[in-house]
């Protein structure tokens, strides 16, 4: 009886894999939305360079977070032509934490029946003496909303702070 129950678990396995692999094969739109939420966060902290808000140098300090960003993440080309370093908080040189160094790190999802919220927090590192020192700034909330018509996550808010910046 044993080796029937491992023949049907490994057929059950075996006819599982393809059905998952398959679905992978699609756009990736969690991978979408991010690349879209860094990519409005970056142009946002551009006009505030150009308004004298951020300082010129602002993108040759900071950097993108790439701890928390799902497995196999790949930016999108418009964010790799802005040539911001991707750090994790793991491989900060000794300069870098001397320095300190501030970025955008993606803190998550959050999912409530068709309505998906994806989170992002600007994070500053500093190291004095022995202690890593971390603090968290602006935090900026992106939703969605699944249209079935669509068969796509469509954009439905964004950060609330812009909208007073731009009024």
């Amino acid at each position: 009886m044993k080796p029937l129950i491992k023949t049907v678990l490994i057929l059950t396995v075996f006819s599982i894999l393809p059905i998952k692999m398959s679905a992978q094969t699609g756009e990736d739109q969690t991978e979408k939305m991010i690349n879209n939420g860094l990519l409005a966060i970056l142009k946002k902290d551009q006009e505030y360079i150009a308004k004298g808000i951020l300082r010129k140098n602002y993108f040759e300090t900071s950097c993108i977070w790439v701890d928390h960003l799902p497995e196999g993440f790949e930016f999108s080309q418009e964010i790799i032509d802005m040539k911001l370093k991707c750090v994790s908080i793991y491989g900060l040189t000794k300069e870098q934490k001397k320095n300190g160094i501030n970025g955008i790190q993606f803190t998550g999802f959050k999912l409530e029946g068709n309505y998906l919220r994806i989170c992002f927090a600007e994070v500053g590192v500093f190291q004095k003496g022995n202690t890593l020192h971390m603090g968290v700034g602006e935090g900026y909330v992106f939703g969605y909303t699944y249209s079935c018509e669509k068969n796509e996550w469509i954009l439905t808010k964004t950060p609330s702070a812009w909208s007073k910046d731009t009024e």
